[in-house]
């Protein structure tokens, strides 16, 4: 495990905690796994997209943990209501869409790094850094 700061982990979720604690991503495939209590976790392999591909996302029902596996990427990060909404909320999939803007900030995630958001706050993931490159990132979702 990376020297990641687990104690907001734990303040949000035990069994969010104990996974992360405990991951070794050689046991996962890519997909979804359910840990315990409502939370689960999605594996994902892909390669980043330039900024002007992506759109912002964000959810009402999850916590979003993302946990950099291997590769990295940018992450912006903006109030919802700092955003116009070009898909509505999918109670179903549990996210909505905003469209792409100068607005945000800016975060680096690399290999071992995590980021946490919560329902309030759109992240646009996935954005190359210089030139595109596959990641695989854990996406561990902790219910509200």
């Amino acid at each position: 495990m990376m020297d990641l700061d687990l104690e907001k982990v734990k303040k949000l979720s035990a069994a969010a905690y104990n996974f992360l604690d405990g991951f070794d991503p050689c046991e996962y495939e890519d997909g979804r796994h359910e840990i315990c209590d409502g939370v689960y976790v999605n594996i994902e392999t892909y390669v980043t997209y330039p900024r002007e591909e992506r759109k912002f996302e964000s959810h009402e029902k999850y916590i979003d943990i993302q946990y950099m596996i291997s590769g990295r990427e940018i992450v912006t990060a903006a109030p919802v209501s700092d955003l116009e909404v070009c898909d509505p909320y999918d109670e179903e999939r549990d996210i909505s869409f905003y469209f792409n803007c100068l607005k945000g900030t800016d975060m680096l995630l690399n290999e071992g790094d995590f980021l946490i958001f919560k329902p309030g706050t759109a992240h646009m993931p996935c954005i190359c850094i210089d030139k595109r490159e596959s990641v695989r990132k854990a996406v561990i979702k902790v219910p509200v």
